[in-house]
């Protein structure tokens, strides 16, 4: 007994031994005697021998306030008990376990940042009407590799005590806090992986209840938070292409871009460039594995061919991180000389127009250009015109005379063509 009163838990066995001495000279009663011992109607003899008893009785079921009291059980002729008749002890029977209601802060399922591990503070509300054992309070911690369930192995952990707040140590929220240093826990290795922090708390009330292990456990933590994680942190600068313009099929381009790591670990990444066309189509153009360290720069640099016309863009992308793109550009035609580098300079709709033209003009020449076909007419046609026609009589033949009409041989030369 600390006290007068304590707390004790429904059905639990208490322990009782005393003396019994002569009410005057405080000497032993070596004469054996039974003693009557009584708790909340239950009741327990015990045998004084020289002096002594020592035995257990049962505590009440009900909870409540309940009074220890003593006598003398069948005591011999003469025998008269000094003993005062009011209880020499309280017990408080206790039926309920503390429990916790709820965590203020960190808040839950929250990330907790690398800056506020060196005093990470933890407020937890407890529910226990009666009293709590504040010396038994424990704030238990482990950090385990996220993601790999409530099984996954223990990287560090450890315990701290929890204090209550005010000096109430009863109620239905009764405020505690405890105080955690996890910056010297973690070493640098352990910042660059994906950690986690799992919390539960143990401890009793003076009746001795265990505090409940519901969602209160090492295999079922009341709250788990996600540790800031040192990671490499990609941003993509001023991608782009050199000429970014008048590009033909077989030009060599020079595609660049800076990439830069802001994050607070080195970065080991895979990268990689496409094309990407106006139809969606997508043609990878490169890929490797790039290393930046912390706070550091890596300019990439591509010497590139184009190997078709169209519009395009070109697009550099990280595996799980950003993606770029430079602004749009149309490939022309390849490159030729002279008078047939002209002609394909030129839109090949354009080509087949003029060609149709061409065609066209050249058909309608022809056409123009024949000559007519005579006339064909059948024997009926020609009997009509005939008769159409005057009917002309035929002159009767006459000598032919005079120098173009004779046929005589023509004079010779010098003669008189007239005689």
């Amino acid at each position: 007994m600390d006290a007068l009163g304590t707390w004790i838990q429904p059905r639990s066995e208490i322990g009782v031994s005393g003396d019994l001495v002569w009410y005057r000279s405080q000497n032993p009663v070596v004469q054996s005697i039974d003693l009557q011992v009584e708790i909340g109607g239950t009741e327990s003899v015990m045998e004084s021998i020289n002096g002594s008893f020592s035995d257990t009785i049962t505590a009440p079921l009900s909870p409540g306030t309940y009074g220890l009291t003593t006598s003398l059980s069948d005591p011999p002729n003469g025998a008269i008990d000094r003993t005062e008749p009011a209880p020499f002890a309280y017990f408080i029977v206790d039926p309920q376990a503390p429990s916790v209601v709820g965590i203020a802060s960190p808040p839950v399922n929250g990330v907790i940042e690398e800056s506020s591990w060196a005093d990470l503070k933890f407020e937890i509300m407890i529910d226990e009407e009666d009293r709590l054992n504040e010396e038994s309070l424990t704030l238990n911690w482990a950090v385990h590799e996220e993601g790999l369930g409530l099984s996954s192995p223990i990287i560090v952990n450890g315990s701290v005590m929890l204090e209550v707040v005010g000096g109430r140590a009863y109620g239905s929220m009764i405020p505690t806090e405890a105080q955690l240093n996890l910056d010297e826990q973690l070493t640098t290795s352990m910042r660059s992986k994906a950690l986690e922090l799992r919390i539960y708390v143990t401890g009793s009330d003076v009746a001795g209840h265990p505090m409940v292990p519901i969602f209160n456990d090492l295999d079922a933590p009341l709250s788990v938070w996600a540790l800031e994680q040192r990671v490499a942190e990609y941003t993509f600068l001023d991608p782009g292409m050199k000429p970014s313009k008048d590009l033909a099929e077989g030009d060599v381009v020079t595609l660049a871009v800076t990439i830069e790591n802001n994050g607070r670990a080195d970065g080991l990444a895979q990268m990689f460039v496409e094309r990407v066309e106006s139809n969606g189509a997508r043609t990878r153009i490169d890929a490797r594995e790039i290393q930046i360290p912390a706070g550091g720069q890596l300019e990439y640099s591509k010497d590139w061919m184009p190997d078709r016309s169209g519009t395009m863009w070109i697009e550099y992308h990280i595996i799980s991180g950003p993606s770029a793109q430079t602004n749009t550009v149309f490939v022309d035609e390849p490159r030729t000389e002279g008078v047939l580098g002209s002609v394909a300079a030129v839109n090949p709709v354009l080509l087949i127009i003029i060609f149709l033209l061409s065609v066209s003009l050249v058909a309608v020449l022809l056409f123009g250009l024949q000559s007519p076909q005579p006339k064909s007419w059948n024997l009926e046609q020609s009997r009509a015109v005939e008769k159409a026609l005057p009917t002309l009589s035929k002159p009767v033949d006459a000598p032919e005379s005079g120098p173009y009409g004779a046929e005589q041989a023509s004079s010779s030369p010098g003669e008189n063509p007239y005689q």
